[in-house]
């Protein structure tokens, strides 16, 4: 029983350790194939100019977002109260 216990757990452990080199060993591919092709890098890093583009966008607004900010806190207070009223009827 003891060494089918041992038997199991080597084997885990083998099929882990296996699992993580062959992670290790695609991750270095990865980092090759990116290195070689730079216009993949570039198209990532526009998608990031867009992403701080509509972000700026955003914060133009803050007039508004204050104004449903103050809403929303509003409007959570009156759900956390339901619950816990609920919550204690039950």
């Amino acid at each position: 029983m003891i060494e089918q216990g041992l038997m199991l757990m080597l084997t885990g452990m083998g099929v882990v350790f296996l699992f993580l080199a062959v992670l290790v060993c695609v991750m270095r591919i990865a980092a090759t194939f990116f290195k070689k092709h730079p216009s993949i890098d570039n198209f990532l890093k526009t998608d990031k100019k867009k992403n701080r583009r509509n972000s700026s966008r955003k914060k133009t607004n803050s007039k508004e977002t204050s104004k449903l900010g103050k809403e929303s806190e509003a409007e959570i207070a009156a759900v956390v109260a339901a619950v816990q009223s609920f919550m204690r009827a039950n």
